[in-house]
Order: structure tokens, then C-alpha cells, then sequence
């Protein structure tokens, strides 16, 4: 909505079939319903998400609708291997393809299939152009992300750090978080350092 269409490619790329859960959160962590498009059919996916299965080697398109005259909706999803056994789980993979509709404008980011306490971002704020950022918290349990922004030659520009509730998700523009950012580009690395119980 809001002028974003969501697209999501899944792929096993195992010699078993996959079944699959993809389910959506809003930015607070909460599970929401949703309207796809998937090998032509719409589906209303509701707020326990949407299951399927792929075949060995297969690759799946599943669409957002798109309807540029209601409010942006801002989340996360989850994509949660649901094979008969565990041994298959790792072959289950995919890309998120997030269209801005009025300019064609597409960024490609590929889905986490392992979990990770620790992630590193370039970014590029040369020529007028920032860095969208998003994150959330996979975890049931809240944590704080400690976040520092190096130059390209590692000098510290910046560093803050980030609380997220269990399933929450944050996005922002990374300009906004220091004027220093400004001109400039390096890379941002962010580590989980801290367990919160609820």
C-alpha cells in the first residue's frame, strides 16, 4: 500500500519438497492479515499467514496488493520451513522485492535464513542519496542493538543504540540519525549485546 508493492521469491533448491509458512507483523510485532497474489489466484492470507509447499528445484512468486490510496503499512514477515523432517530446512531461500509504483524503483534483499546477533550494512550518502534502514527483532523475548557507523577507513562517525520489543520492527533513514552522515559513506555494523527478559 502507500505506493509499495511487496513481491517475495521462494526457492527450494533441495531434492525434496518444501512446505512453508510465510507470515506477516506489523512494525509492533503483531500478526497481521494480508491480501496476495500468488500463480494468478488472490489469497487472504490471515493473520496465522500463509502456507504452502514447493517442489524440488522450484521457484514461487507470491505479490502484495498494491493499492497506492491507503496509508503504508509498515512490518516484517517470517518464513518458517514447515518440511515432514528438520533435514530439509536449510534448503528453503528466497528474495524480498520492495517497488516504489510511481518510479519503477526496485531494492532486492535477500531473506535470512539462519539467525545472526551481528550484521554489517553499507551505505552511501554521496551525490544527494541516503540509506533507508530497516530491523526487527525476531526473538520472543526484547533486545538492544548496539549500532556504530564507521567511515570507509573505519574511523567511528557515529554509534546509538536500538531497543526492539519481541517482534518489533523499526525503519528509518540513517541521515537522521547523525548530520556527521551527511557527504560521507562507510558501513554500519550492528550487534545484539543485550537480552531483555519481557
Amino acid at each position: 500500500n502507500g505506493g509499495i508493492k511487496t513481491s517475495f521469491y521462494l526457492a527450494d533448491y533441495g531434492w525434496n519438497f518444501m512446505n512453508y509458512r510465510l507470515r506477516f507483523r506489523d512494525q509492533n510485532g503483531n500478526p497481521i492479515a494480508a491480501s496476495v497474489n500468488s500463480s494468478g489466484k488472490t489469497i487472504a492470507a490471515g493473520s496465522g499467514g500463509l502456507t504452502g509447499s514447493l517442489g524440488e528445484g522450484s521457484l514461487q512468486l507470491i505479490e502484495t496488493e498494491s493499492q497506492d490510496g491507503l496509508p503504508t503499512i509498515t512490518g516484517s514477515a517470517d518464513l518458517i520451513p514447515e518440511s515432514p523432517t528438520d533435514y530439509y530446512d536449510g534448503y528453503l531461500t528466497g528474495i524480498e522485492v520492495l517497488q516504489f509504483t510511481a518510479s519503477g524503483q526496485e531494492v532486492a534483499l535477500p531473506l535470512q535464513t539462519s539467525p545472526s546477533n551481528r550484521s554489517v550494512v553499507a551505505f552511501d550518502h554521496t551525490n544527494q542519496v541516503t540509506t533507508g534502514i530497516a530491523i526487527t527483532n525476531f526473538a520472543d523475548t526484547a533486545v538492544s542493538v548496539a549500532v556504530n557507523i564507521r567511515d570507509e577507513q573505519g574511523a567511528p562517525l557515529t554509534q546509538t543504540t536500538i531497543d526492539l520489543a519481541a517482534h518489533e520492527h523499526k525503519s528509518f533513514l540513517l541521515d537522521r540519525k547523525s548530520t556527521r552522515l551527511n557527504s560521507s559513506h562507510g558501513y554500519i555494523s550492528y550487534a545484539v549485546f543485550c537480552l531483555k527478559k519481557k
